[in-house]
């Protein structure tokens, strides 16, 4: 698990759109453990802003490659936020 960028609190939230889910079933994040509600705040440490969104930085890799995302998740009663990596193998 690589270093997060301090300080982010940008990001991109995971929620499902015109029928999308967010989260494909069976799908590379799901497997890495991500859900709807979830925000990937950096991709390899490089953070997720409204200049350069998750779409835009995920388009500089290719399908089977291995990035970590950085995420941050609220917690039930949501007070607070738990940050966490996980590794993602890019699907098509």
């Amino acid at each position: 698990h690589g270093e997060q960028p301090s300080g982010l609190r940008a990001g991109a939230m995971l929620v499902s759109y015109g029928g999308t889910p967010a989260v494909l079933r069976g799908g590379p994040a799901e497997k890495a453990g991500l859900r709807a509600g979830d925000v990937v705040s950096a991709v390899n440490a490089e953070e997720v802003t409204a200049r350069r969104p998750l779409s835009e930085i995920l388009a500089d890799y290719s399908s089977g490659d291995t990035v970590t995302l950085f995420v941050r998740r609220p917690t039930a009663d949501g007070l607070r936020t738990v940050d966490r990596s996980v590794e993602v193998r890019l699907g098509e």
